[in-house]
This record gives C-alpha cells, sequence and structure tokens, in this order.
C-alpha cells in the first residue's frame, strides 16, 4: 500500500555556460562585419542596443511556435539588416549541447532547422521572433538569441518547455461489489508529459455527505516512458465495501502541468447482497443450455461455414526500368478449397483487356494460359513469370499466394494495369476482382561532375556540369548543393529522348569560388519528380587559385648611379596557395650577375592569405640606362609580370613625344615636341626622322639650360604639315650622348583620319590602234590602294600596287589609273570593270563597250592589217 506524498517536481536541466569566442565562424563573422561597418560610414554617438525576451514559455508538443525576441535602442529610422548578424541557438537540456538553429549574415539568412524562418521586413522593425513549426521534445532547451551590430553584441534568452496532456480511462466504468467482497478501482494515465504527476483519490460518501482525499489502500505505480518520450502511470484503488457505501463516488483526480483545470473521473459504488442457492442452480442450467447452444454454433462456423477470401495485390506501383519487381497476389482464409484465378493485362492506350494467366485449385503446376493469348504476350513474354503456392491452414480453410516477377521495359510498357478475377463460392456474386495500375519509370544515372577549368581561381567563374541520363518520364528535378548549403543559378538542358526510349540532359551551374571554397565537395542531386530518392554525383574543389597582387618595383637607391650597387624589391600580396616562382629578369634574359633574396611566404591569419618579398641587387652598366628589369612569378602556371626602367645619375631622360594638336586633320600644322633632362656633360647630339629620312627642315631645338640637380636639360620640337604622305609613317626623335652606349630613340605615328577614295567614271579614248581607259582616283588616305582591271570576270591589269600616287592641294592622295586594250582581242558586249581595294572600302566603276561606238577604229585596224 503507498501513501501519496505530493507532486513530483521535474527539475529543469542545468543551463550551460557557452563562450561564443570558442567558435572560430563565429569570431570570424563578428571581426569582419565589424571592420566593415566601421570603415562603411562616419561613425555616430554609440547605441545601447537591448534585446528583451520571456524567461520561460510553455508550449504543447507538434504545436507551432513563435519565440519573441524584441530588439531596441537601435539607430533610427529602422534596423539595418545588412550590418546586423541576428543568430539563434538552442541548448538542449539533453546531453547540454549547443546547435545553431537559424542566422542572418549580411541579409542573407541560413536554415539548420526545417521550417524555421525569421521574417526580414520584421526584422528591420527589431522583431527577430523565430518560427518553428510542429516543436519536438528534442527541442526542448534554452534559447539564445544574439545580435551584433558594429560593436554591441547583446543576446538573450528564453527556456521552452514542452508539454503532453494525458489520456485518463478509470475502470471499471460501472462499479459493483458484493457485500464484503473486495474490487479494484484503475486510474491509468498515458501519453503525458513531462513525467511530473500527482493522482489523487476522492471519496464523496452519500450518508456522510462530505468528501475527502484517500490517503490509504493506494498503489500508484512509477512513470514509465514511451518510445516516442512520453510517460504512462497507473493508479489503483483497492476497495473492501460495505452496504452502508451504497451510493459513494469514487473519483479519480490528475493533477498535470498540460490542465488548465484538473480533470475528474468519477464512478457510482453499488453494494449487492450474497446469491442464494437456488438462484445459484437457476443459472447454472442456463449456463450450460448457453454454452451447449454456442458451441454448436462455433462448429458450424469453424468448420463447415463458406468463407469467402480476402483478396490482396502487395507490390509497388512504381516499377524500375528492367529491375525484376515481385507482385504478391495473396488470396487467404476461404472454405470451401475450390477456387479459379485469372490474370488480365489492360493496357490503357490501346483499350485492350487480355488474360495472361489462369490457375485453379485442381492444379498446383504452372498456371495455365490460353492459346488466344500468344499473340498478345509475343514481345511481353519475357516480362512476366508466374509462381503459384497453395497452403492448407487449421480449420479447412486455404491460403492461396500467386508470386508475379515483373520484368519492366520502357520501350514495351510505359503504363498498364493488372486485372486479378476470384471465383469462389463463398462472395455473394460467385466472384471478384482486384485491380493494380503501374508506371514503368527509371532512375537517372549521373556522370561525373566535369569542371571547366583545372585550375579554379578566385573570382573567376567556373562552370559545373554533369550529365543526368537514362531516366524517365521526362519530368525531373535537379539541385546543387556544397558543404555550405544548396546553390542557386543552376541550368539544365532540355530532355532528350534517345533511341532507347530514355531521356537525358546536360545540368549546369556557375560559380564563383573563393578561397575559403577549397576542398568542399559539390554535388549535383537528381530525382524524378514525386519521386524521394536522390542520385548524386560530387565533386571536390581543388585548391583555389588567388593570384598574387604585385606592388609597384622600388629602387634603392631612388637615383641609382652607373657602377654602383642598387637594389630593387617588389611585394606580393593577397595570393594563395603559397607555393610559387619568381624570377627577376633584364628585358626577356635573366639576370647572371646578380643577388636575389626572396623571403618565405608570410601568412596573415586573418585573411588566410600570403605575402612575400623578393628583392635582386646588381651593379647597374651605362648599357642598363632606360632597360626595363622585370620581376616574374610564376604562380599555379599563370605568369604575372611588373616591369620598372632604370634610369641612371646624369644619363639623359628622354620624355614620349608630345603631339599638337592630337587631332589634326590634313593640311594643319602639327607640332610634335620631347624633352631631354638630367645629363651632364652638356654636349648632346639630337635628330628627327621622317621613315627612314632624317630631317632638318621645321626642327628648332632650344639652347641648352641646367637645372636645379646640376645636371642638363633642352626642348626639340618638330613642325610639320599633316598629309597623306606622312599618316602612316613613324617620326623618330634620337638622342646620343657620352654616356650612352648607343642612342635613345622615341617613335611615334600621326592619328589622322583615314579617307574613303573617290572615283570617277571610267574615260574611253582611241589611241592611234588602242583603246585607252582611265579613271581618277582621288581624296584618299593612307597611300596604301590596289587597281584591278576586268574584262568580264579575267584580269586583264598586270600591275595591281600603283606607284603614280601624288599628294593634290587638299593633301590627300590622287592617282590615275590607266590600260591600253587591243579592239581586236575584245569580246565587245561584255562588262569592263575598274576594281579599287582600299582600307575603307572596296568599290568598282564599270562600262560595256559597243562595236558600234568604234567601227572606225575597227577599219583602221583591219585596213592596216592588210598592208602588212
Amino acid at each position: 500500500m503507498t501513501t501519496l506524498s505530493g507532486l513530483r517536481v521535474r527539475k529543469l536541466p542545468r543551463c550551460v555556460h557557452r563562450n561564443f569566442q570558442e567558435s572560430s565562424s563565429v569570431r570570424r563573422l563578428y571581426f569582419f562585419f565589424s571592420l566593415w561597418a566601421c570603415l562603411s560610414s562616419v561613425p555616430g554617438p554609440a547605441e545601447a542596443l537591448k534585446v528583451s525576451m520571456p524567461a520561460r514559455k510553455t508550449a504543447i508538443l507538434g504545436t507551432n511556435v513563435t519565440l519573441q525576441c524584441q530588439i531596441s535602442d537601435y539607430p533610427p529610422p529602422e534596423l539595418d539588416i545588412k550590418k546586423t548578424i541576428f543568430i539563434w541557438y538552442l541548448e538542449t537540456s539533453e546531453g547540454n549541447k549547443v546547435e545553431k538553429l537559424y542566422s542572418v549574415v549580411a541579409g542573407e539568412h541560413s536554415s539548420n532547422r526545417n521550417g524555421s524562418r525569421l521574417d526580414t521586413i520584421q526584422l528591420k522593425n527589431g522583431n527577430a521572433a523565430l518560427f518553428l513549426p510542429q516543436i519536438q521534445l528534442n527541442e526542448e532547451g534554452k534559447y539564445i538569441c544574439l545580435v551584433i551590430l558594429t560593436s554591441n553584441k547583446v543576446e538573450g534568452a528564453t527556456i521552452l518547455n514542452l508539454v503532453v496532456e494525458p489520456t485518463v480511462q478509470l475502470s471499471p466504468k460501472e462499479l459493483e461489489i458484493e457485500n464484503g467482497n473486495v474490487k479494484t478501482l484503475t486510474c491509468t494515465v498515458n501519453k503525458f508529459y513531462p513525467d511530473a504527476i500527482v493522482i489523487l483519490w476522492q471519496e464523496h460518501s452519500k450518508q456522510m455527505l462530505d468528501k475527502g482525499v484517500l490517503a490509504e489502500d493506494i498503489c500508484t505505480g512509477t512513470s514509465v516512458r514511451n518510445s516516442d518520450g512520453t510517460y504512462n502511470t497507473t493508479s489503483k484503488l483497492r476497495l473492501q465495501p460495505s452496504s452502508q457505501d451504497q451510493g459513494n463516488v469514487y473519483s479519480c483526480i490528475v493533477q498535470h502541468e498540460s490542465f488548465a483545470r484538473y480533470p475528474v473521473y468519477s464512478v457510482t459504488l453499488t453494494v449487492t447482497d450474497p446469491n442464494s442457492t437456488t438462484r445459484l442452480i437457476i443459472w447454472l442450467v442456463l449456463g450450460f443450455l448457453i454454452f451447449f447452444l454456442l458451441v454448436g454454433l462455433l462448429l458450424y462456423f469453424v468448420f463447415l461455414k463458406k468463407h469467402p477470401p480476402s483478396v490482396e495485390m502487395v507490390g509497388s506501383e512504381e516499377l524500375k526500368h528492367l529491375e525484376e519487381t515481385q507482385l504478391q497476389c495473396l488470396i487467404s482464409h476461404f472454405r470451401p478449397k475450390p477456387l479459379q484465378v485469372d490474370l488480365f493485362l489492360v493496357i490503357e492506350v490501346q483499350n485492350t483487356k487480355q488474360k495472361i494467366a489462369s490457375w485453379h485449385t485442381t492444379s498446383v503446376e504452372e498456371p495455365m494460359e490460353d492459346d488466344e493469348n500468344f499473340p498478345l504476350l509475343g514481345n511481353l513474354k519475357d516480362m512476366f513469370k508466374f509462381y503459384p503456392d497453395l497452403k492448407s491452414k487449421p480449420k479447412t480453410h486455404y491460403d492461396f499466394q500467386w508470386k508475379i516477377c515483373i520484368n519492366p521495359d520502357i520501350q514495351k510498357l510505359k503504363k498498364f494495369e493488372l486485372l486479378l478475377e476470384v471465383k469462389h463460392k463463398g462472395f455473394q456474386h460467385g466472384s471478384f476482382s482486384k485491380r493494380k495500375s503501374f508506371k514503368v519509370i527509371a532512375l537517372p544515372m549521373l556522370h561525373e561532375v566535369h569542371c571547366s577549368t583545372n585550375v579554379p581561381r578566385s573570382n573567376e567563374p567556373l562552370t559545373l556540369s554533369c550529365k543526368i541520363h537514362s531516366y524517365f518520364p521526362e519530368t525531373l528535378e535537379v539541385c546543387w548543393n556544397n558543404d555550405d548549403g544548396i546553390l542557386d543559378s543552376s541550368f539544365s538542358t532540355p530532355p532528350t529522348k534517345g533511341a532507347d526510349g530514355l531521356y537525358f540532359c546536360i545540368s549546369e551551374i556557375q560559380y564563383n569560388p573563393q578561397v575559403e571554397d577549397s576542398g568542399k565537395r559539390f554535388v549535383c542531386r537528381a530525382k524524378l519528380e514525386g519521386s524521394q530518392a536522390y542520385k548524386e554525383s560530387e565533386w571536390q574543389m581543388d585548391i583555389v587559385v588567388l593570384a598574387p597582387k604585385v606592388c609597384k618595383i622600388e629602387c634603392k637607391p631612388s637615383v641609382p648611379e652607373c657602377g654602383k650597387c642598387i637594389t630593387l624589391s617588389c611585394l606580393l600580396t593577397e595570393y594563395h596557395p603559397p607555393e610559387c616562382d619568381i624570377y627577376w629578369r633584364k628585358g626577356f634574359e635573366e639576370l647572371m650577375d646578380a643577388t636575389v633574396k626572396t623571403e618565405e611566404p608570410q601568412l596573415d591569419r586573418m585573411s588566410k592569405l600570403y605575402s612575400r618579398t623578393s628583392e635582386i641587387t646588381f651593379i647597374p652598366s651605362a648599357e642598363d640606362h632606360e632597360v626595363e628589369f622585370f620581376v616574374e612569378i610564376n604562380h599555379c602556371k599563370k605568369i604575372v609580370r611588373k616591369g620598372y626602367t632604370v634610369m641612371l645619375k646624369d644619363f639623359p631622360k628622354l620624355s614620349n613625344i608630345v603631339i599638337e594638336p592630337s587631332d589634326a586633320d590634313y593640311g594643319e600644322s602639327v607640332n610634335l615636341t620631347c624633352d631631354v633632362t638630367d645629363f651632364n656633360p652638356k654636349k648632346i647630339g639630337t635628330q628627327w626622322f621622317l621613315g627612314d629620312n632624317s630631317v632638318m627642315n621645321g626642327v628648332v631645338t632650344e639652347d641648352l639650360d641646367m637645372a636645379c640637380n646640376g645636371c642638363y636639360k633642352l626642348t626639340s620640337v618638330f613642325e610639320l604639315r599633316a598629309t597623306a604622305s606622312v599618316c602612316d609613317k613613324a617620326i623618330c626623335f634620337r638622342v646620343s650622348h657620352a654616356r650612352l652606349r648607343k642612342p635613345i630613340t622615341r617613335e611615334v605615328y600621326l592619328k589622322l583620319p583615314v579617307k574613303r577614295p573617290v572615283l570617277s567614271e571610267i574615260k574611253v579614248t582611241p589611241d592611234h590602234q588602242n583603246i585607252l581607259l582611265e579613271i581618277f582616283i582621288s581624296q584618299f588616305a593612307p597611300h596604301d590602294i590596289q587597281v584591278r582591271w576586268y574584262h568580264g570576270w579575267r584580269q586583264i591589269s598586270e600591275t595591281i600596287n600603283p606607284k603614280n600616287i601624288e599628294i593634290g592641294k587638299d593633301h590627300l592622295c590622287y592617282l590615275v589609273s590607266k590600260i591600253h586594250l587591243d579592239p581586236k582581242a575584245l569580246d565587245f558586249g561584255k562588262t569592263i570593270r575598274c576594281e579599287v581595294k582600299h582600307p575603307t572600302s572596296t568599290e568598282e566603276k564599270s562600262l560595256t563597250l559597243n562595236t558600234i561606238d568604234f567601227s572606225d577604229l575597227l577599219e583602221e585596224t583591219q585596213y592596216h592589217h592588210h598592208e602588212s
């Protein structure tokens, strides 16, 4: 006998102290976000960010739960979610483990719990409430809302308790006890959570007109945990009433935190007197009569009554292409034994119904096939195999199992039905039919994922593609994901049907890799629409390459001297991986008599990128003046070059030639200016060239002038007229000096507009015994031009590059192209064409010669021919 002492209190799980600095991912997010927020705007006054959350919340298991997290005191007018990090964590009550449920970083949402979400609009208003659908027991615990805005980091917590309302049953429902006998009243409480529960028994005496809580003759069991996490318990009350207890009411009161009001379950006691001997005899006789009647009925129902079979067709409705599938036709628990089973194939497209197999209990051999079915089976015969099995059971019952092995082929059948007709005496109408529909599918197969590049480079988009083939039907769902989650922007080509009746397509996705993507897995997943089974093909990202940033080469000393040691240094920053080869070159030649020093790569622990410095020390000679030295970095098969031109002290330095005006037109005067500085001694030679010819006219060179650094300088100006003859010629300025081993040259071309040639009409003139054709071509530049004469389609001119090009008063080119024709060799009536090709265009002029126009010339030609 157990005495109920009071409520059992469930102890809440001890809160786990959590240090956010232990998460490297959170620490990196916090650092970068804070740094970005500081640099993106002018800092204002610090705001004391606050988070308000209820301390506790109670919810019913399986319902939707919204956990409040109200943010206040943020900068108006609204909370900038692009600069704020929101993270929800759960400290579970079991195992004291911490897991991240949901995060919003820079406006990007990431969920680790299905169905959870935060409302973007509410976030801007300071409401970071977390919505959790269909809450489960393993999600009970402490929920932490962490908010980070610039330098402010605040958090709040709510403890979520779950409850399940129990079901209560009091038995027996009618309480009747003989005077002096003992009976037990049972109160069963099932499916409650948490396990803290109190069960009280109350007695309401009808004679005393009072109520009281019972404390004796009570046995309450311990709570037993179910597989779903809920609990069961039972409380029993032992009763041994007297006649005075007639009409007493006994109540079971269940106290649990899931109830708004504690329910009361009651039963009224009926106390009866002991039976007499006569009454007992009567009841015994009646009992024997009823027993014999029941035995007779039982024998009839067990051994003689006809029992119709239960018919089931068990098997998947989706059949996989060329994969054998078993279908079970279960005809069970029938009596008597005679049974007839027929199986029909129904093809919806052809609207046909054909028997493919038949079986009767007189034959336990293979199923019979009628002769009329052979034409139908034809190429379908190998798709179906039948294995009957008849078993006898106790009480003259029988079970029949018909195993049908189906080997589906899409090229033969895509959709069909099997109709099972069963004939037995137990059926009301003598027969029963069962129909089952099938469709043939082919699960997709995936090739290996192919990457468009062998060397992935940071911020250089690459394409991942995967061929998906051998699937049916054509509707396919494809998704791409990596270790961070699902990827967007995938594209699949339209499905193409192959000769085997199956479809194939290619799925692609564009991805912009970052250094942190190194080693990540990328998976292409495909499934048929409506299916749950995915097929996958994965690819692992190699080390992502980030080319080094090459800083400007520095020279020490800043003004190098011939014959004295100088050092060129270069800094490489923000690259990955660390391996790279560095070479110093003079032009394209490797420096031999030089000392190269390159330090080991240095890792920046914040950005995970590398940097290193390389320098070269050598003694320059006079030949090194104005020579460009290069640092060449070979990083992951990609070469980066950076140049530095050595300008030695006291050696002349030439500026680039300046053209004024820069957009001169033909006929205008153009000034070309070049400055020579920092040379010593002052003896120096300068010369202008137009093409290969030295020019003196129009050249003005200023007198030498000493600069403040003790060196000399001068300026030379070349004035010329812009004509078509100079538009494609190089204009050079050459300087000779005692310190130079060879002259220094600057070269420039005048950027004059090109002009399209203008063609006159072809002029025809008799010339003695020949015909002279000439055309005037003018106003073109540059002078590169080709002229061809055609008679019909036959070229009749030997020279196509004219030499007689001259410059006209408009400063453009012109020429006259002539050709003499022998009238005896002409085929009059054919077109004569003059084709002119110029860099700007291809044009032509044409005419047709008639014999009438040249009859006199032809007669004269014939007369001279007879005289000869």
